[in-house]
């Protein structure tokens, strides 16, 4: 069986696969719930030491299961994830549509991910807070995690008109659009075992600033801004940079659409197909 998250089964003894996206939870612990931290580890123990091989989806991934387990090297296979075909630039008159539904009146920044502490959003509206653009909004797409109410308290702290809007559900349909008519596209998180996302922003043609940690760099490639994702003053910085050059806009755009190439789940599913065949020939 291939278990495509790392939860399965307790009493399974037969022969696995096993995905691990990322080990969040073990570099953050602070940042997910104890009784899910528990839940997690408890699991993924029981996952790894039954699984006769390992798929994960990043480099990144990958370094932090050799460090937290002890698993064998060779039996671990970074295989990324694919993006969507449906992510691709849209019409104008499509994004026009879509931004009205959305309450978006101006330029805007997007972010799209899970209001949750490890996707860094307070850093974000801080940094946003010292842009000085009046034309420009911030646009924050996700549904809720856990320990949200810090983002709303900030939005409310820092900004007293629609500045920054949230909207907790946007469906792949309006995501599309909603990506393809951004200024920019940012994603300044702790930390990612993949970072989809990205992709997907790029796919659409969208320029691209994030994190220069974890997984990013090498899904990124040289398609994207990085930034210290602890540092609102750098945050800010790339953004108005970006901003205000088409050049640059242009650049990011136009690698981006090469590296989103790289990527796609028929090479995703050829890969995990070999990885199958690799357990029937050695028995592992």
């Amino acid at each position: 069986l291939h278990f495509t998250s790392f939860i399965t089964p307790y009493f399974f003894s037969g022969k696995s696969v096993l995905t691990i996206n990322d080990l969040a939870f073990l570099k953050f612990p602070s940042i997910i719930e104890k009784k899910k931290l528990y839940y997690y580890r408890l699991f993924l123990n029981n996952a790894v030491r039954k699984a006769n091989f390992i798929i994960a989806i990043s480099e990144s991934t990958k370094r932090d299961i050799l460090h937290y387990f002890n698993f064998p090297e060779n039996r671990i296979e970074v295989i990324y994830d694919g993006i969507s075909e449906e992510f691709k630039p849209a019409r104008i008159e499509e994004i026009q549509n879509v931004l009205k539904k959305y309450n978006i009146s101006k330029r805007y920044i997007l972010f799209v991910g899970t209001l949750e502490p490890r996707k860094n959003i307070i850093n974000l509206i801080k940094a946003f807070k010292l842009i000085k653009e009046d034309d420009v909004q911030l646009l924050i797409c996700g549904k809720k995690g856990w320990l949200y109410d810090d983002i709303y308290d900030e939005v409310r702290k820092s900004f007293s008109g629609n500045e920054v809007v949230i909207n907790n559900f946007v469906s792949n349909e309006d995501l599309v659009k909603i990506y393809s008519g951004a200024e920019l596209f940012i994603l300044p998180s702790l930390y990612e075992g993949f970072g989809l996302p990205v992709l997907e922003a790029m796919a659409c043609g969208t320029p691209v600033i994030t994190s220069g940690i974890s997984s990013l760099p090498e899904v990124a490639g040289d398609a994207a801004l990085f930034v210290d994702p602890l540092n609102p003053e750098d945050i800010a910085c790339k953004i108005s940079t970006l901003l205000n050059n088409d050049k640059l806009k242009l650049d990011l755009k136009e690698k981006g659409f090469k590296q989103v190439k790289k990527f796609s789940w028929d090479k995703c599913a050829r890969e995990t197909l070999k990885v199958y065949n690799r357990i029937l020939e050695k028995n592992f």
